[in-house]
């Protein structure tokens, strides 16, 4: 079998065919795929590399708590080092295997964050010591109305000392939302604005989160955040 054959056009052919049919779909003409549940996404990226014709395989949840344009592993992320393919034979295997791999993955992340109070004990599981595990640990706990846990969690992080942009751009988000925390619905409205202008930052369309309306969490998500994400 030809090394020359068209390695992406290959891949593209197969992950299409292959995970189109759990909604999970192409982003754009790219190596990455996403099942959108609108306040989460879980993106599959089939990332190359310029060593050889092959692909890794990273899957992982992004939540839509932070405006900003890319997508972002917020939590997991490598699932399958670099397999390289000699031939198109190889690549195929390699590639559904991945697919497979991929389609169960992101079936445990559905469950894993099938409702805000799931995705609490999920996220607390992550031995990520990052501060954006903290950030979002805090969105999901001001999510559940426990908002003097969030309010804690997130002046912790407006508290550091920071050197690089992107944690003083961090900082001045944490801090709007620290200013609408007095009571639950100025929080809700807060987050409900963030989602949706991280949403159309990276090009995500419009969502109903129909799987929001009968969500299940150790505390009930006001009927305001629901209304928002069923309209």
């Amino acid at each position: 079998m030809d090394i020359n054959f068209d390695h992406n056009k290959l891949l593209k052919k197969i992950t299409k065919q292959r995970l189109s049919t759990y909604g999970i779909v192409q982003k754009g003409t790219s190596r990455t795929f996403l099942k959108d549940h609108g306040w989460y996404t879980i993106v599959i990226e089939f990332q190359p590399s310029g060593f050889g014709k092959g692909t890794y395989l990273n899957v992982g949840v992004d939540l839509n708590f932070y405006p900003q344009q890319h997508l972002s592993f917020s939590y997991d992320y490598r699932q399958k080092e670099f397999r390289e393919a000699k031939n198109e034979d190889q690549y195929t295997e390699i590639v559904i295997d991945f697919c497979n791999f991929a389609i169960k993955k992101t079936q445990k992340l559905e469950t894993d964050f099938s409702d805000i109070g799931t995705a609490i004990e999920t996220v607390k599981k992550s031995d990520s010591k990052e501060l954006w595990n903290k950030y979002n640990l805090a969105i999901l706990y001001g999510l559940m109305g426990n908002l003097p846990k969030s309010r804690r969690l997130l002046n912790e992080i407006r508290e550091k000392k920071y050197q690089y942009d992107y944690e003083f751009e961090r900082q001045k988000v944490v801090i709007s939302i620290l200013t609408c925390m007095d009571e639950f619905e100025p929080f809700i409205n807060k987050i409900q604005d963030i989602i949706t202008q991280t949403r159309a930052l990276k090009k995500l369309p419009v969502y109903t989160l129909e799987n929001l309306t009968e969500v299940k969490t150790k505390r009930t998500i006001s009927e305001r955040i629901l209304s928002f994400f069923d309209r």
